[in-house]
């Protein structure tokens, strides 16, 4: 079998590693450490509760149950997360952060039904968009997540090189389509 082919200068990575080695030992006090801060992160936190959870629950107990108290601690006052204490709510951390509060074992906030997720075929998208009519009228809240990330198309075959516009064209398309009558607000 051949090997594989160099994809980086193995000269050039050396001296790369090198620079940057000498670049960061430059940096050090003169105790010989590194003083800083980094930021305080839920996106980090929630990402690190899951997978502490999937490796092993048990021996992790402990951090699992810190990281979760963290996360409750540093909910803002509208109920969601940002990337950092300081950062506005956004909807991609506070379903991470919900999600790892969820797989910590903590219950879903006062007053919140338990949440359903389905996933959708291409072939079944009218029985999917049917359900969704049925919940919202029945006074729920329904998201449709627009793969909108990679090399290859959208389930929705977004022709748009922006992934925003393509949000906001399957958002008319479906307000003008099935799930006309509701109200629907992209979030991008």
């Amino acid at each position: 079998m051949a090997a594989a082919p160099d994809i980086v200068d193995p000269a050039a990575f050396a001296r790369a590693r090198r620079a940057a080695a000498a670049a960061l030992l430059a940096r050090r006090v003169p105790a010989g450490h590194w003083t800083g801060r980094l930021s305080s992160s839920a996106l980090a936190t929630a990402t690190a509760i899951t997978a502490l959870k999937l490796v092993d629950a048990g021996t992790h107990a402990a951090a699992i149950r810190a990281g979760a108290e963290w996360l409750a601690a540093t909910q803002l006052a509208d109920g969601g997360w940002g990337d950092t204490p300081a950062s506005p709510a956004n909807l991609s951390t506070t379903l991470l952060c919900w999600s790892a509060l969820f797989a910590a074992g903590r219950d879903a906030p006062p007053g919140r039904a338990p949440i359903r997720t389905r996933l959708v075929m291409r072939g079944a998208a009218q029985e999917g968009y049917r359900y969704m009519r049925e919940r919202i009228d029945a006074g729920d809240q329904a998201y449709v997540v627009v793969p909108s990330i990679g090399d290859g198309p959208s389930i929705f075959e977004s022709a748009e090189s922006d992934p925003q516009r393509g949000v906001l064209r399957v958002a008319r398309e479906l307000e003008s389509g099935p799930l006309a009558g509701r109200t629907l607000a992209p979030v991008h």
